[in-house]
């Protein structure tokens, strides 16, 4: 049997797609020209005003890699508390009552559903709570 192992190398791009702005310097019209057109040597830009101006040609960018790893943002746990509340308890207990539990039976599966796995969205909550009766 074959083992694929994850490598923990990150990978660098393996192409780029580079665009550089340049303004008319009569209008203020904004031009974008791709990285190849920027480096062509002679390469000449016709703006819209009838200026006609030529860019410094590119040679090449740098790329350049993160020695370090940035630092993830600290996730704080919310808090729930484990015990359910009464609006919670009765809107789900109505709710089941409608499948045929009665009221303490409802009650009670809730509770102990609520305490393995506390959400405060009622809808949720009751099929987390009939999902656990299948199991």
């Amino acid at each position: 049997m074959e083992t694929t192992t994850t490598k923990k190398k990150r990978q660098k791009p393996t192409d780029h797609d580079i665009h550089l702005k340049y303004l008319c310097d009569q209008c203020g019209q904004t031009h974008w020209l791709s990285y190849l057109e920027a480096s062509t040597k002679g390469y000449k830009v016709v703006c819209d005003c009838g200026n006609i101006f030529q860019v410094k040609t590119v040679v090449g960018f740098e790329l350049k890699y993160s020695i370090t790893q940035p630092k993830s943002p600290e996730i704080k746990p919310v808090e729930i508390s484990a015990t359910i509340s009464s609006d919670l308890l009765d809107a789900g207990s109505k709710a089941l009552i409608k499948y045929g539990f009665t009221k303490s039976e409802a009650e009670d599966l809730l509770s102990r559903c609520y305490s393995q796995n506390p959400v405060n969205d009622i809808s949720i909550l009751v099929k987390t709570t009939l999902q656990s009766l299948r199991n």
